[in-house]
This record gives C-alpha cells, sequence and structure tokens, in this order.
C-alpha cells in the first residue's frame, strides 16, 4: 500500500533549517504548526531524547478530506515523526516523516515511541489494514474501518525505515487500539491492548522471538540486565512481577492493599531505583469523589521497602488529591512524589521526598506546598512531570490554570533536602495544553506538549537550565560543515538501489539534501 510518494518523503525529508530552534526566552517554540486545523491536527504528541542530544517527535495527524459539499473522505488519521538537533532545528521536512499510510479508524487509539541506544526512533500504530478497504475508495465514516491491527516500525536518524515500509504486524489481531513500546536494553517490548492484553519482543535486527505475540497486560519498567518488572492489577491489589527477556517469571510480589482509580491509560507512574527495582505511584479511590496518592518502592529482589503495603503521600482523612508523577535519584536513593491537592478552596501542587526505605526527606505528613493558591472558579494547578538532579535536588513541572484555555507552565528547582524553592520559571499563556512530555536531563529540562486553542494550535516546546533556570541561547547553525556526499540512491519507482542505475537517479546525500541525477 506503500506509495513512491511516501518513500520519496523520507527521502526529501532531511534538511538544515533554522526556522525552529530551542527558546531564546519565557516564549515556548512553535515546532509544527496546525492553527485553524482543528483539534485532531497535530495531536497527541510523544518525545523522547537520544544519546546523541536529539529529539525524537510523534505526532498525529487527521488526513481526512472534504470530497464536495456533502461528501467526506475518511482517510484516518495518521502519525507522523521529527526529529530536533541538538539546538532544537527540526531535521525533516513538515509535516514529517510518515510512520505509514493506511487509513487509522480513530484519532484515540494509542501509539507509543521509544528511542534505542543508536538513537533510532521505533514507533507503534493501530491501523485499518485489516478492514481490507481499497487505497482510492472514499470512505464516509470512520465506522467503515473498525480494525485494529497493531503495527510497530523503526527509524533511522535519517528517516530511513529499517522494518519494513509496512512495519512488523500480526494480522490475526484486529481489535487492539492501544499499542505501547518500551526499551529494555535492545529489545523492544511491544504491548497492545483492547479486546485483549498481548507482548511482543522485537530484536534489534527486526526479528520477533516468539512465533506469536504472548498474553500480558500491564506497564514495562526495565528491571537489571534484559530482564524487566511488569506493573500490574488483581483482584487482591496491584502487582509487580519481574521476568526475564523469554516472560519467565523471576518472583511476584503483591505492593499494596488498595487498587487503581485512574482514568490514565498508564495509571502507574514508575521509576527505575537502578538497583533492580523501581518506585511507584499511583490513584486510589477513598469515596465517591475522594482520592489520594500511594506510593511504594520495591527493591530488585521483590521486598516493598516502604513496608507489606503502600503509604499514603498524604496523611491526613482530608481526601482530594489526584494526577502524581515520580522521579528517582538513582546516585542518592531517593524517591520524590508530586500529586495535585484541593482542600476545600486551597488548591496547592505538593511534593514529598523518601529514602528507599520510607523515610520521610521533605514533605512532613502532608506533603511540602511547591505552589499554593485560594480557589478562583475551580482552576487549579496541574501535574505535567518531574525529574532528578546530580546534587539532589528535583525539577518538578506543572500548569497553572486560570481559565478553561488560559494556562501557563512552571518549572520549578526545588531543594533536595527541604523541598523550598531554588528557582522557578513560567513560560506561555493562554495555553489549552495537552500530551505533555517532561524530559529532565543534567542540563536542561526539555518539555514538549500540543496547544490546542484556536489560531494557535500546535506542537510547543521549550528547555530550560536546570543550574539557574535561564533560558537557551543558541544561535542559528547549519548541518552542513564538510563535503556533501552520497549515502543512498533510489529508482524513480521509489526502491532503493545499491548503487546509481542508468537513466533517472534520485540521491540522497549526507546533509540531507536530495537531487535527481542522470545517468
Amino acid at each position: 500500500m506503500k506509495k513512491f510518494t511516501s518513500l520519496v518523503l523520507l527521502a526529501l525529508g532531511c534538511f538544515s533549517t533554522a526556522s525552529a530552534q530551542w527558546n531564546t526566552g519565557n516564549s515556548p517554540k512553535l515546532f509544527f504548526n496546525a492553527a485553524n486545523q482543528g483539534d485532531y491536527y497535530g495531536c497527541s504528541p510523544k518525545a523522547v531524547r537520544t544519546s546523541d542530544g536529539k529529539t525524537w517527535i510523534s505526532y498525529k495527524i487527521w488526513d481526512s478530506r472534504q470530497v464536495n459539499d456533502s461528501v467526506w473522505d475518511f482517510r484516518g488519521v495518521h502519525t507522523y515523526l521529527q526529529l530536533l538537533n541538538a539546538n532544537g532545528v527540526k531535521q525533516f521536512a513538515d509535516p514529517g516523516i510518515l510512520v505509514n499510510d493506511y487509513r487509522t479508524p480513530s484519532w484515540w487509539s494509542g501509539y507509543g515511541l521509544a528511542v534505542d541506544a543508536e538513537g533510532n526512533a521505533i514507533v507503534t500504530v493501530a491501523d485499518g489494514r485489516g478492514a481490507n478497504i481499497a487505497e482510492d475508495s472514499i470512505i464516509g465514516s470512520y465506522t467503515d474501518v473498525q480494525t485494529f491491527q497493531p503495527a510497530i516500525y523503526k527509524f533511522n536518524q535519517d528517516g530511513d525505515p529499517l522494518w519494513g515500509l509496512d512495519g512488523i504486524t500480526f494480522s490475526d489481531l484486529q481489535n487492539e487500539p492501544f499499542t505501547d513500546v518500551t526499551m529494555v536494553g535492545d529489545d523492544a517490548y511491544f504491548v497492545m491492548n483492547g479486546d485483549g492484553g498481548y507482548v511482543m519482543r522485537v530484536n534489534a535486527d527486526g526479528t520477533c522471538a516468539w512465533d506469536a505475540p504472548k498474553p500480558f497486560y500491564g506497564q514495562i519498567c526495565p528491571s537489571t540486565g534484559t530482564d524487566f518488572i511488569n506493573f500490574g492489577d488483581t483482584g487482591d491489589g496491584p502487582t509487580a512481577t519481574r521476568y526475564t527477556r523469554d516472560l519467565e517469571p523471576v518472583w511476584t510480589v503483591t505492593y499494596d492493599t488498595l487498587s487503581v482509580s485512574s482514568h490514565d491509560l498508564h495509571p502507574y507512574k514508575i521509576a527505575p531505583d537502578g538497583e533492580g527495582g523501581a518506585a511507584v505511584a499511583f490513584t486510589c479511590n477513598m469515596g465517591q469523589f475522594a482520592h489520594n496518592i500511594r506510593v511504594q518502592h520495591i527493591s530488585g529482589d521483590g521486598e516493598t521497602t516502604f513496608g507489606m503495603a503502600g503509604v499514603y503521600a498524604y496523611e491526613s482523612l482530608d481526601y482530594d488529591h489526584d494526577y502524581p508523577d515520580i522521579a528517582v535519584n538513582t546516585e542518592k536513593q531517593q524517591i520524590c512524589v508530586n500529586w495535585e491537592d484541593n482542600i476545600d478552596d486551597l488548591m496547592t501542587q505538593s511534593a514529598k521526598a523518601y529514602n528507599y526505605y520510607g523515610d520521610v526527606i521533605f514533605g512532613g505528613s502532608l506533603g511540602t506546598h511547591v505552589a499554593e493558591k485560594t480557589s478562583t472558579g475551580g482552576y487549579a494547578y496541574s501535574t505535567i512531570g518531574s525529574g532528578a538532579l546530580p546534587n539532589g535536588d528535583w525539577i518538578i513541572v506543572y500548569g497553572n490554570w486560570e481559565g478553561w484555555t488560559d494556562r501557563s507552565i512552571i518549572v520549578r528547582r526545588i531543594n533536595g533536602e527541604t523541598g523550598e524553592r531554588v528557582w522557578s520559571r513560567t513560560f506561555g499563556r493562554s495555553i489549552q495544553m495537552d500530551d505533555e512530555n517532561v524530559i529532565v536531563e543534567p542540563d536542561f529540562t526539555y518539555v514538549i506538549y500540543r496547544n490546542g486553542v484556536d489560531g494557535k494550535q500546535g506542537i510547543y516546546g521549550f528547555r530550560v537550565s536546570n543550574a539557574d533556570g535561564a533560558y537557551t541561547d543558541i544561535q542559528s547553525v547549519s548541518s552542513k560543515t564538510t563535503q556533501a556526499h552520497p549515502v543512498a540512491y533510489y529508482g524513480v519507482d521509489g526502491k532503493q538501489l545499491s548503487a546509481p542505475g542508468a537513466g533517472l537517479n534520485i540521491v540522497k546525500y549526507s546533509d540531507g539534501t536530495v537531487k535527481k541525477v542522470m545517468k
């Protein structure tokens, strides 16, 4: 089903431009412009960082088109990839790399993004190829494409598909709309959920480890070596199971007496502890409209170090806490959880830190207020993300709502011993933010998100210095620092050639430029 135009997009995609780069002030940079294109144009962005300082961003575009006044052609929702270099400069022409051009039945189907040690992007989707719809047919409703066949793709930094133009897919699975991927060593664990729950281990060369996906449900956290821990739930409460790469269980532990109560597709907030175990936080139900946050640490041997059950982050009977996030400092063996509070008219963003044995470092019994305000119309704070800094301090990122589409993003560094503010920076206003991604590295914090406000739709991002909250000040740079040389040849039919053939060739060069060459 792949067209030559899709391959040309990959070939033409890599280019050098200074049209977008990391911010030089407190206004987030627009990396993908979807202004006035609707809510589903450039939605659900995900972001991951590579070991060489680049940033992969994936997102969805609603590609339907109007045929005439009364007929719409439901082309479907498609997933795209963009790569930012170390300076925040886009490497592919908009809209980016088209991951696959099969019709996807719905914008709400889940997809995954990960990066391997070589900096390649791995993307999972669920599309409607099982519906056997002709490519040139006009589809008037997404209900005509009601299949969700999972597929996984791998792209290098030049935009080349490494696991084939159609990826790796499982035609026997036709209703698994929620897909995800987690890297454990060199292996990609492809999780598929919907009618059932399945997992497939895909090796680095694109071969599948098993003849068919195996039954599986939950969230994966890397453990030691090629082992991983899976977080799920049973009738007895939330459980964690350590598996080998061949899905053989090492141990299973029920780590709490209370169960998850969350609408999040990823209800467990997990952070590996650097020793084969993990810290975990989740929201539990304390009544019809009341919630609290539970926290636990599980060692690499399956020991629940906070006790037989988890602990309340907020140790009081006033319950209205939700949406936790968790981070771990593996060197200092410390855990920080932050969450939203709404007690009476007091709105807060709170944080609390523990060591691996459950001793409170800061936050007391109720948590430290990172921010607080009196309710005005019910607009509160919102948890976005967090991360650890090498010296023991923490980065907390949260949103401050002042109205339905009036929101700002706050990045705050807090002291690792007291929870007190070290510095704070505010970014943007009039943001209706969705699908936020926070990446905290030793030197910088990165935030990528979608703005859904009319006229400002698109994918935005910024970075801020962890040392003092200073903004990035990067001058325009060009990737053309050396003589460009050919790196790939394509025929007019879009097929890659080992060497240029007779007639017209499409040649891609090392600087990302593409030329038509006659031989």
